[in-house]
């Protein structure tokens, strides 16, 4: 299983959880989203951990499981500079680092000033380095910047869009989604997907207060 775009280990918690729950021990690797949708789409791995269905559409070979995985603020962050965000054209004017593999950044981004980098990590530092004005990450990867040491960096407000998170198994394992779709439907029953993401939470925003800019 390739893991996922956010930054959070909680979508990891959350599905290592539910295949437990179906009797699955569940491993996974980590690499570039864009790998990932490939090997995922390809066979060579069993599934993707959490994706957004806009990204997911390039990809006819997977399976989605219908109870979504986790949600997040997709949010931008500078080195200081600030404006009200009002969608995305109010991007428009500025230089902006995006993570490849991000098919629906990367739509709603198209004739923008972009850079690409393949990492939460390369984002931050091209943003640290001047070559973009706004980095477009998840609200979570608050969690990576925590431990790169750059320096203090500012969220825009409010987020740009909200993003919900669905788990993908190639074809071959199409009988696993009902068995996975309750069992997240029951960890949202029982409780447990909310102690989950409450903890993630926190440590994301411990980690926003120890690296933002004061108010």
């Amino acid at each position: 299983m390739t893991a996922n775009p956010t930054g959070t280990a909680a979508p990891i918690e959350l599905m290592r959880e539910a295949y437990r729950r179906i009797g699955i021990e569940m491993k996974t690797k980590v690499v570039p989203q864009e790998r990932g949708i490939r090997e995922a789409g390809s066979g060579d791995t069993d599934g993707i951990l959490a994706l957004g269905p806009a990204t997911a559409r390039s990809m006819p070979d997977v399976e989605q499981v219908p109870e979504p995985v986790f949600q997040f603020d997709l949010v931008g962050v500078t080195t200081g500079l600030d404006f009200p965000v009002q969608g995305w054209q109010s991007l428009a004017p500025y230089r902006l680092c995006i993570l490849r593999g991000a098919r629906d950044t990367a739509q709603q981004t198209k004739g923008m000033q972009v850079e690409i980098a393949n990492s939460i990590t390369l984002a931050v530092a091209m943003l640290r380095g001047g070559r973009c004005d706004v980095a477009v990450i998840a609200a979570p990867a608050w969690r990576n910047i925590d431990a790169l040491h750059f320096g203090r960096f500012h969220e825009l407000s409010p987020p740009i869009s909200k993003v919900l998170l669905y788990h993908y198994v190639h074809r071959r394992n199409a009988g696993l989604v009902a068995p996975l779709d309750e069992a997240l439907r029951a960890m949202r029953r029982d409780g447990t997907a909310a102690r989950i993401i409450a903890a993630e939470d926190q440590a994301v925003e411990d980690a926003r207060q120890r690296n933002g800019m004061p108010d």
